[in-house]
């Protein structure tokens, strides 16, 4: 059956010491956790998870350099980061995504979101 794709928001813009909200949506009711995943390198280009059992989903984010929030419900979960405080950080950039586990919804057992790069000013 179709279903709407999961999504990633961030809402405020991330501005210097200001609180951005991270939102996944559309998490099918099937799903048993969501993750947002926040990375400091954009993973350009996007890594193709269908030879993984994905079919149709990318993963845009280097999960080297990540750090994963686990979030559990739906259709939408939520998490909050605080930009950090001063100059140096102008232009610091952080590159998210979501991920849900859903059983039996392909191979692998996962969906991902969009991705996000949040440059801080």
């Amino acid at each position: 059956a179709e279903a709407a794709a999961l999504a990633l928001s961030a809402s405020p813009a991330p501005t210097l010491g200001a609180t951005v909200t991270y939102t996944i949506s559309n998490i099918p009711a099937a799903a048993v956790a969501s993750a947002d995943i926040l990375s400091l390198i954009q993973q350009l280009p996007p890594v193709d998870l269908t030879p993984f059992g994905a079919a149709g989903c990318w993963r845009h984010v280097d999960l080297g350099t990540s750090s994963t929030v686990l979030l559990f419900g739906g259709p939408t979960a939520s998490h909050t980061f605080t930009v950090p405080t001063g100059a140096a950080w102008l232009g610091f950039t952080i590159s998210a995504q979501g991920a849900s586990l859903v059983p039996g919804v392909n191979p692998l057992s996962v969906i991902t979101s969009n991705g996000i790069l949040s440059t801080f000013n």
